[in-house]
């Protein structure tokens, strides 16, 4: 099934090889929901061997139709925000879905929970300002979409441990919009020159139907990508909430890497990763992402991408880590069996 799994997860996917007809349907499912790649699984589901039931058909379907009409509205929610940071009096740059969601999938193959901003740490209170002043409230989304204004306490530990602030919420036509603001690359504290000043000053402006706002660079969106893609994954919090692998996070680097980076100068990308100091994070992720993806290990520029990042001690490959403490665990067994462990907690050394 692992093999099937991935093979549906790919928006690139053409056919399926193997036999799948006692598949548990059930299970393949539920990790279908759980990774967040409904709208992929529809589109590739008659690409395989498996005969599906009516009732994974219908469920698939109904998924699919309902992520076209939330990507709808999330569309609606970027051009919002875009006209609301029109006014913005410091570097800002949208994230992730924003661009991924608006310009690159396919309606309905990606849908966001929220918008990504990425600003400078001393621009925290002037965003707050502006967001707070256009209706939002820092706090958490609660059971039957009731919004819990966040404790001084819950904001101060995000912000010291996370790497960003408490989400900023808001309701539109009984819909919420969440904004999470980010002003780190990882959850360590930022040493130097600042990474995050120097990925804002080479930010760029995009259009997208009558908007426009900033978002990364090319070069610096795919390795913003890796690295929130590695702090997700190497956390423990995330670890232990099940949401360190999902599929949907890899199958943007897998978007990424066969639509913008076979257009980019990769010697370009290996400086700018290293400039960043995020050869561990660009490295962990391109590895992993193409054990998921291998037709990624086929493009020409593939190999030569790896060599020019690859750090000389791998042991952060298999390691996970408590921001909070600063304590270091490790798993001993491959990325496929730790991607699928239900209870990875216990396997940590």
């Amino acid at each position: 099934m692992k093999k099937l799994i991935f093979a549906l997860s790919d928006v690139f996917c053409d056919s399926i090889e193997g036999n799948y007809e006692n598949i548990n349907q059930a299970e393949l499912l539920g990790y279908i929901c759980t990774n967040r790649f409904t709208g992929i699984a529809f589109k590739n589901m008659y690409k395989c061997s498996v005969r599906w039931q009516k009732e994974c058909k219908d469920v698939l379907g109904t998924m699919y139709e309902k992520n076209v009409q939330k990507s709808k509205a999330f569309k609606h929610f970027v051009c919002e925000l875009a006209a609301i940071l029109e006014k913005a009096e410091f570097m800002y740059v949208l994230l992730k879905g924003a661009y991924l969601s608006t310009l690159l999938y396919e309606e309905g193959m990606r849908t966001s929970n929220d918008i990504d901003i990425l600003i400078q740490e001393e621009d925290i209170e002037k965003c707050q300002h502006l967001l707070e002043s256009n209706g939002f409230i820092q706090g958490y989304i609660e059971e039957g979409k009731k919004i819990r204004p966040a404790s001084r306490r819950e904001i101060i530990m995000s912000r010291m441990n996370y790497g960003e602030t408490v989400p900023f919420v808001k309701r539109i036509d009984d819909e919420i919009l969440e904004i999470d603001i980010n002003f780190s690359l990882d959850f360590k504290p930022e040493q130097g020159v600042s990474r995050v000043k120097q990925l804002l000053e080479k930010r760029e402006q995009v259009t997208f139907e009558d908007s426009t706002y900033y978002t990364l660079n090319q070069y610096d969106f795919f390795i913003h990508l890796c690295c929130h893609l590695y702090k997700e994954a190497t956390t423990i919090n995330w670890v232990q909430m099940g949401r360190d692998l999902q599929l949907y996070k890899f199958s943007d680097i897998n978007l990424f890497f066969r639509k913008i980076l076979v257009l980019l100068d990769i010697d370009t990308l290996v400086k700018r990763i290293k400039e960043y100091q995020t050869e561990e994070e660009c490295y962990y992720t391109i590895i992993n992402a193409s054990k998921i993806y291998p037709q990624i290990t086929e493009l020409d520029f593939y190999n030569y991408l790896i060599q020019g990042i690859k750090p000389k001690n791998l042991e952060f490959m298999n390691q996970i880590v408590n921001p909070e403490t600063g304590e270091k665990y490790s798993y001993d067994m491959s990325f496929e069996d730790w991607f699928f462990a239900e209870d990875k907690i216990k396997f940590l050394k």
